[in-house]
């Protein structure tokens, strides 16, 4: 109990650069990067779902910030108290205290890794988003309360299948009909999850400047869809060779840009409802059955970020569970009590750029964003039945002859259409 208690966490939040790679990989929580976001183009001002939502968007991996910048004061509390610091301040010993009632027992509780290692043989989607509410996410939060999409789940996913316990769906529909919105699948407190099962290649070793196919030919589609590599692509140039950097791992590009506007559309709302929160990195989550990222959207200073990919699991981990990707998840979904406010002079003075969302919106549109947004989306009225009208009074101003035309049709009208009974 103690190894659990002590070793694993304490090494989360080192800064020790002596930790070997495979430490680092489980543990690290201080050091794992969050890359800036820029939009390049978007039809965010139109009425669009999130399926299908468009950003041509830059993800700028050289200049990355790490997670400590975010949650700084929280770690700081967290090593000082495990190292035996007196912690004068009841509501910064408070920080703790969620930490060992929350993420302790979740890593030390054998069910957990049960359940949620039953995710990597989930045979579809539906079954990886019931797992992953259930026995991650919602053990994490601070609530515990999620809704899973209920429009989508199979008729009889009723019950997880990890556990056979009863599922909370229902409708998770987020935006305004005139912008972006849609469904989420998972509702976490103030979060959505966007699930996709992972499908990343498995193939044999090529030689330097070869691609696999299919890979070959996704690289050549997305070059001419969504410019070249670097620019939203799922390749990027390293020195003289091409690698496949991160966003491989996901199985589309379409899905990338899901996630980024369902995080925009739901930080904007979630700061309609609570005004505090404007000037935090408000996170959602791209998930799949083996890894997670965390994206985050700062209203206020319209900055977006994604962060590296984070493995759910590692055999050298208690219970097989990656520690550091747990605590990271935690702290996300946590970011209301104890994530910093970091100031924008400091992240201009790193040379991170805004997202420039905001920018490329009407002033009508990024309004509609502010103040108009909804948890459940409207329904669409029936339209009333309407007597037939003509479309000629509409256009009759804009030239002499549509004023002649209906002069004409009136004058039909009245000789012979409309004569009084004798």
């Amino acid at each position: 109990m103690a190894h659990v208690d002590v070793f694993p966490l304490t090494l989360c939040f080192s800064q020790s650069t002596s930790l070997d790679k495979k430490t680092l990989r489980c543990y690290n929580v201080t050091n794992r990067l969050f890359s800036n976001v820029e939009i390049e183009n978007t039809d965010a001002s139109s009425s669009v779902i999130f399926s299908e939502a468009f950003l041509k968007y830059t993800i700028d991996s050289e200049d990355s910030i790490n997670l400590s910048w975010f949650w700084c004061d929280g770690i700081e509390e967290i090593v000082e108290n495990y190292f035996g610091e007196k912690i004068s301040n009841e509501s910064r010993y408070q920080v703790v205290k969620l930490l060992r009632q929350c993420v302790q027992n979740f890593i030390q509780d054998e069910c957990n890794s049960k359940y949620l290692g039953k995710v990597k043989e989930a045979k579809s989607e539906a079954e990886v988003q019931a797992i992953l509410a259930h026995h991650l996410f919602s053990k994490l939060s601070p609530t515990g309360k999620y809704v899973i999409n209920g429009r989508c789940a199979p008729i009889d996913l009723k019950k997880c299948p990890a556990c056979k316990e009863d599922l909370v769906s229902g409708d998770t529909s987020i935006g305004n009909p005139d912008c972006w919105h849609g469904y989420s699948d998972i509702l976490i407190d103030k979060s959505t999850v966007k699930v996709d099962i992972d499908k990343s290649c498995e193939t044999e070793e090529t030689e330097e400047y070869e691609w696999p196919e299919p890979v070959a030919k996704k690289q050549r589609l997305l070059e001419k869809t969504n410019g070249t590599c670097g620019e939203g692509s799922i390749f990027t140039p390293k020195g003289d060779t091409f690698t496949m950097c991160e966003d491989q791992s996901f199985k589309t590009e379409k899905t990338l840009r899901q996630s980024f506007a369902q995080t925009i559309t739901n930080a904007f709302y979630q700061v309609k409802q609570n005004p505090k929160i404007e000037n935090l990195c408000i996170p959602s989550f791209l998930a799949s059955d083996n890894k997670v990222r965390i994206i985050m959207y700062n209203c206020e200073q319209d900055r977006l970020y994604i962060s590296e990919d984070m493995y759910l699991f590692d055999s050298l981990c208690d219970h097989g569970l990656n520690v550091g990707t747990i605590v990271s998840i935690w702290l996300a979904l946590n970011f209301e009590t104890f994530q910093n406010e970091v100031d924008e002079k400091d992240l201009t003075a790193i040379a991170l750029k805004k997202s420039s969302f905001q920018e490329k919106l009407p002033d009508t549109v990024l309004s509609a964003y502010k103040h108009q947004l909804f948890r459940i989306l409207p329904t669409k009225r029936k339209q009333t039945d309407q007597p037939p009208r003509t479309t000629m009074g509409v256009r009759v101003l804009k030239s002499n002859y549509a004023r002649s035309v209906l002069e004409r049709l009136e004058s039909l009208d009245s000789r012979f259409f409309n004569t009084p009974d004798k």
